[in-house]
């Protein structure tokens, strides 16, 4: 497999995804929190520090893949909005380019940057145009007690 560092530019799209939910008014600043449940605790983030997250979890594995013993540069992640915007698509892919890089870690799966990139695929998906008018269920499903009424007299 090929490990890389991701550019800042990725981080940055991703950080975008959480903070900027249209409507609203303005870029996020680092000032806004938003709160993500991971294993039943809620941790408040700022842009940065879940942009730092991210980065930090990209190094450790870049490091386990690797190899190496000393770690590369890891820079302090710093939230910018001025950066190109990406598509739903594109940004769905980047969210498996991301957990591409970082699944052989022994501890993925309970990582802060997984479930944070969980979030943010949900957040995609409920934005794509259509989701939020699609019925659910998809198909008429009857409610349980009419379920239980038919089996009832079925006997």
């Amino acid at each position: 497999m090929n490990v890389m560092l991701l550019p800042k530019k990725c981080f940055d799209v991703l950080v975008y995804t959480v903070y900027y939910q249209p409507p609203q008014d303005g870029a996020p600043s680092d000032s806004d929190l938003i709160s993500i449940c991971i294993n039943n605790i809620d941790y408040s983030f700022s842009p940065t520090g879940l942009g730092q997250i991210l980065v930090n979890q990209n190094y450790a594995a870049y490091n386990f893949h690797s190899g190496r013993r000393d770690k590369p540069f890891a820079y302090s992640y710093e939230f910018h909005p001025d950066f190109e915007h990406a598509t739903a698509v594109e940004k769905l892919k980047l969210c498996d380019c991301y957990v591409g890089q970082i699944y052989p870690l022994k501890d993925y799966m309970q990582s802060k940057a997984v479930h944070i990139i969980n979030f943010i695929r949900e957040l995609i998906i409920a934005d794509l145009p259509g989701y939020q008018d699609a019925p659910w269920p998809l198909y008429d499903v009857k409610p349980y007690y009419e379920i239980g009424r038919a089996l009832a007299t079925a006997t």
